[in-house]
């Protein structure tokens, strides 16, 4: 079963304190999290408090968890390296394109194995489970977003 504290803390090395860049489409952000995107987050109100006694790094994680973790169905996946990388790259691409890039790299090893649909249920999480106990690991179910094409590497599987 994969840690969701252990995907969420590599996660956010990259994504940084508060931002209010104007060439930034997302705007003021904190955390990586989008006030233009997620104006309802709790968070907010503690960053405009300046000095609010709330913990804001337990609203962050918690804001992770709820909107990709849990949505991703990540505790369910057998190998931790996959299961960060899902959560990584659906932060930074959505849930729904992080889950296809997911089940394309299964279907480069197993062919029509998955639907593409961009939902990581059963059926997804039992064919990666299924690799990862046939003895593949992340050295061959490598998906890896790729910053300028945004497509994801399937390393060969071993013969």
């Amino acid at each position: 079963m994969a840690d969701f504290e252990t995907a969420f803390n590599l996660t956010a090395i990259h994504e940084g304190g508060y931002s209010n860049n104007p060439a930034d489409r997302g705007g003021e952000t904190y955390r990586g999290i989008s006030r233009k995107f997620y104006p309802d987050w709790s968070g907010w109100q503690s960053i405009d408090d300046r000095g609010s006694s709330c913990n804001v790094e337990l609203l962050v994680m918690s804001f992770y968890k709820r909107e990709f973790w849990d949505k991703l169905q990540a505790e369910l996946l057998d190998y931790q390296p996959i299961a960060s990388e899902l959560f990584d790259t659906s932060v930074n691409m959505g849930v729904f394109a992080g889950s296809k890039m997911l089940q394309r790299s299964v279907n480069l090893i197993k062919p029509d194995l998955l639907s593409i649909d961009g939902v990581i249920g059963g059926q997804t999480i039992d064919a990666v489970n299924s690799l990862y106990s046939m003895g593949l690991s992340n050295d061959h179910l490598g998906f890896k977003a790729c910053p300028h094409s945004l497509q994801f590497i399937t390393i060969s599987v071993p013969t």
